[in-house]
């Protein structure tokens, strides 16, 4: 897939900003889809100290009460996990890569990752024992996904980590999928399946209703990007030139002003009311 230039959300030399933000303001309903690490809490060195700030839980809280908002979580993160990160009613959850969602109370699990759960849990015990020498390597079993983090292993040993982890894995099971993002390899199973799928079943038919907008920081997200390529508006947190995203803010920081700004329209009820103009 040819991969377009990149834009800056807020350039000071192109009008960017001033046309999403025209978007945002008529817009009847907005469908908003945030990954968790990267995106609305800054990276840490262990998942553990991702924490989203008090103002930024306020933010997503308002945002779920407001009836123009459909507010989505999608993340690698396990289901229990991201559900005490973001205590919030009235949200959907995309959790493990999309292959468990949670939506208007809801429960779904992909048929795939059902059916490997035990061969995960089994994995991880191999895997502990195999990257013990590894004292920095964290394994995280995620109930239907597996992930092993490699963030705090001195950067000499991480080729090795990478490829132990790999063999070991396909020895195991050579039918799971292993993906790699941020100092993590994910082990996940092998279905035509990801946060992008999951993102456009929670969608269905809605989205030609409104205007979808999703964030995304990590490569996982590229599925994301890629199926709402013609759906509504990608932006990747973080400057990168591999990316099917039509924009990118430079971080964390600049994907809460623009929800403040959604917030700000939406309770100004500007996609009524086209006339009054709407400023952070």
């Amino acid at each position: 897939m040819i991969r377009m230039k990149v834009k800056y959300v807020f350039s000071e030399t192109d009008n960017v900003w001033k046309k999403i933000s025209k978007l945002i303001c008529n817009a009847p309903k907005i469908f908003l889809f945030l990954d968790y690490d990267g995106t609305i809490a800054p990276i840490q060195e262990t998942p553990s100290s991702a924490i989203a700030t008090p103002e930024t839980l306020q933010i997503l809280c308002k945002l779920a009460q407001q009836p123009q908002v459909s507010l989505n979580i999608v993340t690698g993160r396990s289901m229990e996990d991201i559900q005490s990160l973001i205590p919030i009613d009235g949200i959907s959850y995309i959790a493990n890569h999309g292959f468990h969602i949670i939506q208007d109370e809801k429960e779904w699990i992909h048929p795939s990752a059902q059916k490997v759960s035990s061969s995960l849990r089994e994995l991880e015990k191999i895997l502990s024992n195999i990257l013990k020498p590894f004292k920095k390597c964290k394994i995280e079993n995620k109930h239907y996904t597996l992930s092993v983090h490699y963030r705090l292993v001195p950067i000499k040993d991480q080729a090795k980590l990478i490829k132990l982890t790999k063999a070991t894995a396909n020895q195991y099971d050579s039918s799971l999928v292993l993906t790699r993002g941020k100092k993590v390899i994910e082990i996940r199973p092998n279905a035509e399946w990801g946060k992008g799928s999951a993102v456009l079943k929670i969608l269905g038919k809605r989205s030609n209703s409104g205007l979808v907008i999703c964030f995304g920081d990590d490569n996982t997200d590229e599925d994301v990007f890629e199926k709402l390529r013609h759906k509504g508006l990608t932006i990747r947190v973080g400057k990168s030139n591999n990316t099917l995203a039509k924009y990118y803010v430079k971080n964390t920081h600049e994907v809460i002003k623009i929800l403040k700004h959604i917030l700000i329209a939406k309770n100004s009820q500007l996609a009524q009311r086209g006339n009054i103009k709407c400023e952070l």
